[in-house]
């Protein structure tokens, strides 16, 4: 990483509208492209036109952390701590572990066209101690996830564990899973 480049993380406020048209516009920018979307377009609401992807959760349930260079934001978590709206994991039909207690359900975690940043540097400088952070002082214990096999190495890498795995309409899921 640049040692010139001013970097901040930021907690996305749901009623800044601009804030969340680019985070909704680069979401969609970074999966448009992937190959098999017939899951990930099931969980997420695509807006082809406008070229937005929104979340099914609604935006004051959500947590939205933008790590950002320069002022700009880069990569982006995305997450839930309300058992009451739409979980992916319930939808795919993944069972939490019992007593796994308060938690973090990560709904996606991304990179930006603008990150410089190494995407291994992404858990010391920006997970660890602004995400994970702060899923501690909301009472987690856990984070919980699903995500596809392209992305399994990076979160193994960042020392999470596999809890299940299903092969849903053709495509393989990985049920994941962080103790903080």
């Amino acid at each position: 990483m640049n040692a010139d480049m001013a970097v901040s993380a930021s907690l996305i406020d749901p009623n800044n509208l601009q804030a969340i048209e680019s985070f909704e516009k680069s979401f969609y920018t970074a999966y448009r492209n992937i190959e098999q979307q017939k899951l990930i377009r099931q969980i997420w609401v695509w807006d082809d036109k406008e070229e937005r992807i929104a979340l099914r959760c609604p935006l004051e349930s959500s947590t939205i952390f933008a790590w950002l260079e320069n002022g700009i934001p880069s990569f982006y978590a995305v997450g839930t701590f309300d058992r009451t709206v739409f979980s992916q994991l319930d939808y795919y039909g993944f069972q939490k572990p019992e007593g796994v207690g308060h938690y973090c359900e990560v709904f996606t975690i991304y990179a930006t066209t603008n990150l410089e940043a190494s995407i291994f540097e992404i858990e010391k400088i920006f997970l660890k101690p602004f995400c994970y952070e702060y899923a501690k002082e909301q009472g987690a214990t856990q984070l919980l996830a699903t995500c596809s096999k392209a992305m399994l190495t990076l979160y193994k890498r960042w020392g999470w564990d596999v809890l299940d795995t299903k092969s849903i309409e053709g495509e393989e899921r990985f049920f994941i899973q962080l103790t903080l």
